[in-house]
């Protein structure tokens, strides 16, 4: 469990059947430990990673339980002031009207200050007639805000089937440069 050397937070470390994503996920903390540990050393980190994952996979293949695991641990490592999780659906964040769509995500970011925020199924902006493009804007907008002006507060973790999402992602690639990883779930098969 404990590869490369790096021990796993409580509950990622339990889901037995998820050992590619328990890997990606230890490299995904070696970075940010290390950053961490340049911070606390008193060196100068110019351009910090961002705390921001995709994870990629069907239903009921852990992601969930995973971004629950992700907050834990960046509130553990000092990266976040609460740690917890809180998940929304695209729905949660899309208004016909652009200002309300503003509006909603910066109400969904505020509750999710100092933790982690889950959008599921992401992947659904791709089918939307602009494929998304406002939304991609508006969650752009968003992390860079709270990444300037509220200390990187919030995490965003977006959920979703494989081939639409990086199909979204693909086509906004300034936001896709805001997500440090893509987490590949596989279907999972393990017990408790």
């Amino acid at each position: 469990m404990a590869s490369h050397g790096r021990v796993l937070p409580d509950g990622l470390a339990d889901l037995r059947g998820l050992e590619p994503v328990q890997d990606q996920f230890r490299d995904v903390l070696a970075i940010l430990e290390a950053e961490r540990g340049r911070e606390q050393g008193g060196r100068t980190v110019r351009r910090r990673a961002w705390k921001n994952l995709v994870f990629t996979g069907g239903p009921g293949s852990g992601k969930s339980w995973a971004a629950a695991a992700v907050a834990r641990a960046y509130w553990k490592l000092g990266l976040l002031s609460s740690g917890h999780l809180l998940e929304v659906a695209p729905a949660d964040l899309n208004w016909t009207d652009a200002g309300e769509t503003g509006a909603l995500a910066d109400k969904v970011f505020r509750n999710a200050m100092g933790g982690v925020l889950m959008i599921k199924g992401a992947d659904d902006w791709y089918q939307l007639r602009d494929r998304g493009l406002h939304l991609a804007g508006h969650l752009y907008a968003q992390l860079t805000e709270y990444r300037v002006t509220r200390d990187d507060q919030v995490a965003v973790i977006v959920t979703g089937q494989a081939d639409p999402l990086h199909k979204w992602l693909h086509g906004h690639p300034q936001l896709a440069a805001r997500f440090l990883a893509v987490i590949d779930f596989p279907r999972y098969r393990g017990c408790l």
